[in-house]
């Protein structure tokens, strides 16, 4: 199941800073009540908000504006049962008003009680059939529930009241991708992405396009693993072109591009910069977004492009700390410029990281000059005081 954004949405908690109760109907205990409330909330003091809401309370018992806000200061505090009481305390004033049934079944999402959150949220799209934000919690309670089928009608419902909602989109793309639409899903996601390009939608979105892919793509990454570069290559090409938003497509089509034989390094810096495109649709891994990074940094090192090698060499630590190559390839940066000093650390790190690096720069045949000086020596006392 997709975690997108929290969507247990507190209509009513935004609705104080701006809402007031006219002078003429309220006495000063109950306007000193609300604005030590507000005071309070907009300092995230919930508990303190709530009691001087329940004090204000006492004073207008009916008052939509204060049962919706107490109500959702309860639910920021987890206090749910308090929450419950008061939510039905307002369909007992008011038992037309959708918005209670809303925020109630907001409030059963939020406690996985998903029959009851269905049962109020469908009274609210009955009482308001124009209720967007019913509609779309009505589908992810259905969606959460397993009801996939309902969930696509009240979620396709949402979208085509309110076309800019993200959250409807995105949920309405999983539900689609559950019911085996695959190129509606990803339409949808794409639509939901150009409104709201979060990580968590990029994530599911990543996912998703990982499911649809399957043996396919995991096909292509062992012909890479394997080394059939030839075979690799086509593989990712043809994913690329039926799913071009997926950046882990393009990062491995440079991989392929840049360790086959003979390399095709132009080509393959192509394919990894338009993977870093793609990334504002999809994610890569830390590791996967290092890998790229570095082999990116090794293109331009391998030019004699130092400064833009250093760029993506620290791009790729970045990303990932703990992935020794980046600082290998480096130091090795460092050694051809003669900065043999900064070189030994470098490759300290890189062996801190995996000791295997060792005997790397202890062999490696690039490094001949380095290791006729003291910055070598230097290297391996710290490896041997690690």
């Amino acid at each position: 199941m997709a975690y997108f954004p929290t969507r247990f949405f507190l209509l009513f908690f935004a609705a104080f800073f701006a809402g007031s109760i006219a002078a003429s109907r309220a006495d000063d205990t109950l306007r000193k009540h609300i604005e030590l409330g507000k005071y309070a909330a907009q300092f995230r003091d919930y508990d303190r908000a709530a009691q001087h809401y329940e004090a204000a309370l006492k004073e207008s018992p009916r008052s939509k504006t204060i049962l919706f806000t107490l109500g959702a200061l309860y639910q920021k505090t987890s206090e749910y049962d308090k929450s419950e009481k008061i939510y039905k305390k307002i369909l007992e004033f008011y038992p037309l008003d959708s918005q209670a049934h809303l925020c109630l079944g907001d409030l059963y999402i939020a406690n996985n009680r998903l029959n009851l959150a269905v049962n109020e949220l469908q009274k609210a799209t009955e009482l308001d059939r124009e209720n967007a934000a019913a509609f779309r919690n009505l589908g992810y309670a259905q969606l959460l529930g397993g009801a996939i089928n309902s969930a696509k009608k009240s979620l396709e419902k949402a979208v085509e009241l309110n076309p800019k909602d993200h959250l409807a989109l995105f949920d309405l793309g999983y539900t689609y991708h559950k019911l085996g639409k695959n190129k509606q899903a990803i339409k949808t996601f794409q639509k939901a992405l150009a409104i709201d390009n979060s990580i968590a939608g990029k994530t599911t979105y990543t996912d998703i396009l990982k499911n649809i892919e399957g043996e396919r793509l995991n096909k292509a990454i062992n012909d890479f693993n394997n080394n059939h570069f030839e075979k690799a290559k086509k593989e990712f090409i043809d994913l690329i072109n039926e799913f071009p938003d997926h950046a882990l497509l393009y990062a491995y089509l440079g991989h392929t591009l840049h360790f086959k034989n003979p390399p095709e390094p132009f080509a393959a810096e192509s394919a990894y910069r338009t993977a870093i495109e793609k990334l504002k649709f999809t994610v890569l891994s830390p590791t996967q977004a290092a890998y790229l990074y570095d082999n990116i940094g090794m293109i331009r090192m391998n030019l004699g492009d130092f400064g833009e090698a250093e760029f993506f060499f620290k791009k790729a630590v970045d990303e990932d700390t703990d992935y020794p190559v980046c600082y290998f390839n480096y130091g090795c940066m460092l050694a051809r410029k003669k900065l043999y000093t900064a070189a030994s650390v470098a490759f300290a790190d890189a062996a801190r990281r995996d000791k295997n690096f060792i005997k790397y720069v202890s062999t490696h045949a690039a490094l001949n000059e380095f290791r006729k000086t003291a910055a070598f020596t230097n290297f391996l006392n710290t490896c041997k005081q690690k």
